[in-house]
């Protein structure tokens, strides 16, 4: 069990590294792995369309570039590896929701404005 901690959060880190560096499709490869390590790989099947690589690709690449913009424009002093490390969580969250009812913690949180 130690062992496959260890390697999910190597393959976390790693995730990290390539979305502060831009390189979202490898970042991709990581993330996808990890909701693998963890059994959720069901989860994202049971979404209402299956997602594709180049879908989760284009999540983490608007989510970096609006996070990116959003800091920059407030003119807060927040480091690059801390905004990558903020989208990452993000997208997990996104593909893996912690409710039961299998549904992105956005479409939750449109749920509860209503």
């Amino acid at each position: 069990m130690s062992r496959l901690l260890e390697e999910q959060r190597r393959m976390k880190e790693q995730a990290i590294v390539c979305i502060k560096n831009g390189r979202y499709g490898e970042a991709t490869k990581f993330i996808v792995k990890v909701i693998v390590s963890m059994g959720k790989i069901g989860t994202l099947r049971e979404r209402k369309r299956g997602l594709t690589p180049g879908e989760v690709e284009n999540m983490i690449r608007t989510k970096h570039q609006n996070l990116r913009s959003r800091y920059a424009a407030t003119s807060m002093n927040i480091t690059p590896m801390k905004i990558a490390e903020k989208v990452y969580n993000e997208i997990i969250l996104d593909l893996i929701p912690e409710s039961t009812n299998h549904k992105s913690v956005s479409e939750q949180l449109r749920d509860e404005e209503q």
